[in-house]
């Protein structure tokens, strides 16, 4: 790791670490909201400004037709479908 960046703090490589750092009280994530509103819900997490930022990235669930036949894989689809619609 490049030294002059580790000493402005802890570095993450997904948003995992930095919810649980978050979660912690050793700082603030941004993340997609979708992704820590339960967290918020339940009082884990608090948003410290309502300004929020559009994203021009995107995700794809890619699957073989034929696997929406399993069903755990049909639930995960109409799942994610539904986390993506908020």
């Amino acid at each position: 790791m490049d030294s002059s960046i580790s000493r402005l703090g802890p570095v993450f490589t997904d948003s995992n670490g930095a919810v649980d750092a978050a979660k912690a009280g050793l700082g603030v994530a941004l993340v997609r909201r979708s992704f820590v509103a339960s967290l918020i819900e339940e009082g884990l997490l608090i948003v410290p400004f309502e300004q929020g930022m559009k994203s021009s990235l995107a995700y794809y669930l890619v699957y073989p037709a034929v696997s929406l036949e399993q069903p755990h894989i049909a639930a995960f689809h109409r799942w994610l479908t539904a986390i993506a619609r908020q």
